[in-house]
């Protein structure tokens, strides 16, 4: 796939009678403030210490350039951001990214190609997609993608468009960085009066096939229900033997994908809702189960064995204790560690064009949270100054309580060019 992406990047610059040519040019400048503290799974902040994180100013600069064109009877995209970002270290470091680079042709009779590069979004939840095979994973941060950090997924998609349904058949490259072979995927929608059906299919060589389904219905002109549900036999998810009471000391990382042969099916499922109140007040609110992540006695497990690591220093040596402390940072992930969580976004419109918004995610085994305050004022339609900050909030044992970064304020321009 890499092959074809690199054809058609050169193959999009070479040609030279392009119709419909859009262009579009955004920068985005921002700098954060991270605060730490230390917890269980940082004690004397020898975390961060092996991590090389410190407090001070992060730095980071990104241009955005997104082409689409017609030519040569075929509809084009290329969406790439230059990124350079600054430590506080003082070490920049730079890195070029291509986001969606494919072609795509609509034939007759309501059939469609596209191959390439591409995000495509099958799913209906706002921060969470269960069932979003084909898509990159949402941002708490930036669901919506405001900042374009997110990247496509390589595939070849043939899709059939009827008068109120479409039929999506996909091969799906190994996602970035990983090796393995191309997968299958097949998507099914409907629209029945103001309801939207989804069924999908992943397919993955030699495991059991992921099953999904998603809705979404409309109630008046501002209330919409929305909900999602995948199925798969086994986990791939990494986790750390300890979650079971095992407290051995590890010569090598011991996290690892110990519940892919289990035979038992791990469900995925989203329910929630949003609306818009007068003045263009919007909220939206998710139940997020995520059967993959640790049970409450599970996470009990692995903190009993990060208190043993801490409580027991002539165990070990202790650049070995060190490495079984980090090993356990793996427990954590973008989409939660556990597995019942509750989302409400709230965006209020100060005033013509400024706006303010608040996103909090709470676990509901532990009662750890994240909290997102953000601030906006656009100037003059193309400016767009913004304040944020990351809250970790929590007791020591919770999920969130114990990660050893307590909390971050960002502020930053968006600037369309």
């Amino acid at each position: 796939m890499k092959k074809l992406l690199a054809v058609l990047v050169l193959s999009s610059a070479a040609v030279p009678a392009a119709s419909g040519l859009e262009i579009r040019f955004l920068g985005f400048y921002r700098v954060a403030f991270p605060s730490y503290r230390e917890s269980v799974f940082n004690p004397g902040n020898e975390a961060l210490r092996a991590l090389g994180l410190t407090g001070g100013a992060h730095w980071t600069f990104s241009q955005f350039a997104g082409l689409t064109f017609k030519a040569l009877a075929l509809e084009w995209r290329v969406e790439a951001s230059l990124q350079a970002a600054k430590s506080p270290g003082g070490r920049w470091g730079t890195d070029l990214t291509f986001h969606q680079v494919f072609v795509q042709k609509d034939f007759g009779g309501g059939f469609s190609v596209l191959a390439g590069r591409s995000i495509q979004r099958w799913g209906t939840g706002y921060a969470f997609n269960p069932t979003d095979f084909a898509a990159p994973a949402k941002e708490l941060n930036d669901p919506e993608n405001r900042e374009l950090r997110q990247v496509g997924r390589d595939l070849i998609k043939i899709e059939y468009f009827g008068d109120s349904y479409s039929v999506a058949v996909c091969g799906l490259a190994p996602a970035a960085g990983r090796s393995g072979d191309w997968r299958p995927a097949l998507r099914i929608y409907a629209n029945i009066g103001h309801v939207d059906l989804t069924g999908v299919v992943l397919g993955r060589p030699g495991k059991s096939w992921l099953w999904g389904g998603s809705f979404a219905v409309t109630v008046g002109s501002s209330l919409e229900f929305h909900g999602e549900i995948a199925l798969q036999k086994g986990s791939d998810e990494p986790y750390h033997p300890a979650a079971w009471g095992e407290r051995a000391v590890h010569e090598a990382d011991p996290v690892g994908p110990w519940k892919s042969g289990d035979g038992k099916t791990y469900v995925q499922g989203l329910l929630g809702f949003h609306t818009t109140f007068p003045g263009n007040v919007f909220w939206v609110s998710e139940y997020y189960h995520r059967g993959q992540g640790y049970s409450a006695s599970e996470w009990d497990g692995i903190l009993g064995y990060l208190d043993d690591l801490s409580g027991r220093p002539g165990l070990a040596p202790p650049e070995l204790l060190l490495a079984n402390r980090m090993w356990c940072l793996k427990v954590f992930s973008p989409n939660g560690a556990m597995r019942d969580y509750w989302m409400n976004h709230l965006r209020v419109p100060a005033a013509k064009k400024d706006a303010w918004s608040v996103t909090h995610l709470l676990n509901l085994a532990d009662g750890g949270s994240v909290l997102i305050p953000e601030a906006s004022w656009t100037i003059g339609g193309r400016f767009t100054f913004y304040g944020k900050s990351y809250i970790f909030l929590g007791d020591g044992r919770s999920e969130y309580g114990s990660f050893f970064q307590s909390s971050a304020l960002e502020a930053g321009l968006r600037v369309i060019l």
